[in-house]
């Protein structure tokens, strides 16, 4: 999976594939005139990544299925796994609700449908967990976004990159402010006690893959 590296010079370039690429150079020393290449700033990366990704941030209604789910605590681990064993790379699961909702229970779920053998730790101090093969079939990003307090902090973590060979699970999107994906699946719990219920809306991307119905 590709990284960018803390420091450097970046420039956009066309991959062979039509894809966006970003591509950088670490030589500080190399003078501005011999390349359109700019020191990143936030603005700049910002303007890139909307570029591989056109959508995101755009304000755009994309058409969504509206699904009800009650469940019980005993069959989150079934609805969790059901989700994570239908993801593909390019796909972002927004959780949402209230503390002690159970997001990090579907995660965690989604994850070991992906062959995360053991129980996932909890993203909030480190908020974003990784995970890749072997450790995983799916390369998938567990991100807790409850301590972020800046639409500005969000460019830092750089989760569009993620998603070139990867998913998403973010929990507390609602910290993303206008840094959406509009065609994100998105999980709403609800309810209390030994019971809960999954409002899922469903972006067309998912199609017939969505499991529950």
């Amino acid at each position: 999976m590709w990284r960018p590296p803390r420091s450097g010079f970046l420039s956009a370039t066309s991959h062979p594939d039509d894809s966006f690429k970003m591509e950088w150079d670490l030589s500080a020393q190399e003078s501005f005139s011999a390349s359109p290449r700019f020191r990143v700033n936030k603005k700049s990366l910002r303007a890139l990544r909307l570029c591989a990704n056109p959508l995101r941030g755009s304000g755009l209604a994309i058409p969504h299925m509206n699904v009800t789910i009650p469940y019980t605590l005993a069959e989150a681990e079934r609805i969790g796994a059901a989700i994570g064993a239908a993801l593909m790379p390019g796909d972002v699961v927004l959780l949402s609700g209230d503390l002690g909702a159970g997001k990090t229970t579907l995660a965690r779920a989604m994850l070991k449908a992906r062959g995360l053998a053991g129980e996932a730790p909890s993203p909030t101090f480190a908020i974003v967990q990784p995970y890749a093969p072997p450790e995983v079939d799916l390369a998938v990003a567990h991100v807790d976004l409850y301590r972020i307090e800046e639409e500005d902090e969000l460019i830092e973590l750089g989760l569009d990159d993620y998603l070139y060979d990867g998913a998403l699970l973010i929990e507390w999107p609602e910290r993303l402010g206008t840094q959406g994906w509009p065609d994100a699946l998105s999980l709403t719990i609800s309810g209390s006690g030994g019971t809960r219920i999954l409002t899922a809306a469903v972006p067309a991307s998912w199609g017939s893959r969505w499991p529950l119905r």
